[in-house]
């Protein structure tokens, strides 16, 4: 086959190049000064065209080559290709599709995600430093079903609903937690009691604007962050203060409580209680409240938008094409340690970049390069290419000079197995979204879990060998501050990747960012820091990090929805009435 012409339209990928180059006599049309000429000296020679999404075959060139028998496309897509000409010619053309369909359907739903949660934007809020003069803008919230091999999606604005359909199935979501919320604020909410206008609430940091807005309509509402002397201002109100609102950021810790004498309840605008010292609440008869399901979702949506984030290299591929790069080459990314569910062994991908403004498939190349040879080989000897995965080696990838490229790993997300530590709320909830990529689901907590028919780790280090991806979704105690050590670190390895919504000192954070800098950690996709809204400026220049500034329940909605508990929370004990999210 070695003098069978084959011509290569434009720069594709590498390692089809380098195959082709072997296989045949390959000739480059990109490098031809002058095409016309070329094409009829070598008119005789060629035939077989490789072509791809952005050049093919047109009428014109296949006129030009009357020995052309095949047209094979690095691409699913034959818009490139003059079938009509192709089938008046009998000549034979193909194209490569299957192989890269979860890679595109992974894609789109991230993109999705990286839009409504603002993923991009928020990675470059974050590495700008600007954290740490302000809060983040809220975002808009994406409700969803996730089942194994359907996923259904809801997006809520304030004043339209979209629905989206996939299998021709279309949702149409009874929401059991926008009912839930609408139920307690009709119930505790439509009717503010006047007499309630006296009692003192002291808010510990700036959280919601709406809720500030709220409490201060209700209650006499004290703004802590506000307070030049705050021992003075404590003693001073220490006998009108009936109730405290914390948060994720600043709680009521045991000098507080003790500081406020008449304090009957403290309401969390989140659902974690670690700046809360629940003991000292216990001791005193003092209620606790916090946010429980009303962010799940919001948050394990962000988890998989992580995800995807990190793995599809997505913040990176945007701030490449905003940059202008796009336009002065190929933006040409290799991947590896694509897992499947059997035991396959691991092979080589690399793959082209989107566009990310027109959303132009990301393909899974070098299995697409295998497919196109192979075609190739089969359609002009008849030889078969290769049968399965298990056949497939792990093929180094030379870059020619004459490429303009960026080399950066990049892997698929289907197919990858997911580790979760503490499978709560939010951990079910993003196990039932990573299912529906075909991901197999193990995670370690406290105690087995009976119920669930995932695999149990007795411990982390356990669990993270095990995985590609670990998502840390517990509670913040003394346990698990640290959870994530060196050792979990070195058994994810190299090829693993870290996933944190949970709380910042869940991480050693200096060990990560040293694994990070030192690839000892294929990548991490981080909402949350341990000092925040100080975050490690070591990760700033990475490429393989994803930083969000603790926007895990960060949408309009879901914020709403706390502010509403909050402020039901509050009125119901001070009516008397059973509190809504009781925690003590």
């Amino acid at each position: 086959m070695e003098s069978i012409g084959v011509l290569m339209t434009c720069p594709m990928n590498p390692y089809l190049e380098q195959e082709l180059a072997k296989r045949f006599t390959l000739h480059r049309l990109w490098k031809v000064p002058d095409k016309s000429t070329f094409l009829t000296a070598h008119r005789n020679s060629i035939r077989a065209v490789v072509g791809s999404s952005s050049a093919g075959a047109d009428a014109e060139l296949i006129e030009a080559l009357p020995k052309l028998e095949i047209v094979a496309s690095f691409s699913v897509g034959l818009d490139k290709i003059d079938l009509a000409k192709c089938k008046e010619k009998g000549i034979r053309v193909t194209n490569t599709p299957d192989v890269l369909t979860d890679d595109a359907a992974d894609l789109a739903v991230g993109l999705m995600l990286a839009v409504l949660r603002k993923l991009c934007e928020s990675d470059r809020h974050v590495r700008s430093g600007k954290w740490k003069k302000g809060t983040y803008m809220l975002t808009t919230k994406v409700e969803a079903m996730w089942q194994r091999n359907v996923w259904l999606l809801l997006l809520l604005s304030p004043h339209h609903i979209h629905h989206f359909s996939t299998r021709n199935a279309v949702c149409h979501c009874h929401s059991p937690f926008l009912h839930h919320c609408f139920f307690f604020t009709f119930q505790y909410l439509s009717f503010p009691n006047s007499n309630m206008e006296s009692i003192g609430v002291l808010m510990a940091c700036p959280m919601n604007p709406y809720l500030e807005q709220e409490l201060d309509k209700r209650f006499t509402l004290h703004r802590f962050w506000k307070v030049p002397e705050k021992s003075t201002f404590l003693t001073t109100h220490c006998n009108s203060i009936r109730a405290v609102v914390g948060n994720a950021s600043s709680g009521a810790d045991a000098q507080m409580i003790e500081a406020l004498p008449k304090l009957e309840i403290v309401a969390s605008f989140s659902v974690g209680l670690d700046k809360i010292d629940l003991a000292k609440c216990k001791e005193k008869g003092i209620r606790v409240t916090n946010t429980p399901d009303v962010l799940t979702e919001d948050v394990a949506d962000l988890a998989i938008g992580l995800m995807l984030a990190v793995l599809r290299k997505l913040c990176e591929s945007d701030r490449y094409v905003r940059s202008g790069k796009w336009k002065k080459g190929s933006y040409m990314l290799t991947t590896k340690c694509f897992c499947v569910l059997d035991d396959f062994d691991e092979i080589s991908l690399s793959g082209l970049l989107l566009d990310f403004a027109e959303f132009v498939f990301l393909i899974t190349s070098q299995v697409i390069a295998l497919w196109v040879c192979g075609l190739l080989v089969a359609a002009l000897v008849y030889l078969v290419s290769f049968r399965s995965r298990k056949q497939a080696k792990e093929f180094g990838t030379v870059m020619p000079d004459d490429y303009a490229v960026i080399v950066a790993d990049f892997t698929s997300f289907t197919g990858k197995r997911v580790g979760i530590i503490g499978l709560g709320r939010i951990g079910m909830a993003i196990a039932k979204r990573a299912e529906a990529f075909s991901c197999p689901i193990s995670y370690h907590s406290r105690t087995e879990k009976t119920e669930t028919k995932y695999k149990y780790y007795p411990s982390v280090v356990e669990l993270a060998a095990n995985c590609d991806i670990l998502v840390v979704a517990c509670s913040l105690t003394e346990e698990t501050r640290h959870i994530v050590n060196r050792k979990v670190i070195d058994a994810l390895g190299a090829k693993g990747v870290l996933i944190n919504i949970g709380r910042g000192p869940h991480v050693d954070e200096p060990e990560l960012v040293s694994a990070l800098v030192e690839r000892r950690i294929g990548g991490a996709g981080l909402d949350v820091f341990e000092h925040e809204p100080e975050v490690p400026e070591e990760l700033f220049g990475l490429d393989n990090v994803v930083l969000l500034p603790h926007v895990g329940s960060g949408t309009v909605e879901t914020r709403k929805a706390m502010a509403d508990l909050v402020l039901g929370n509050l009125e119901a004990h001070f009516m008397n009435k059973p509190l809504l999210t009781p925690v003590v």
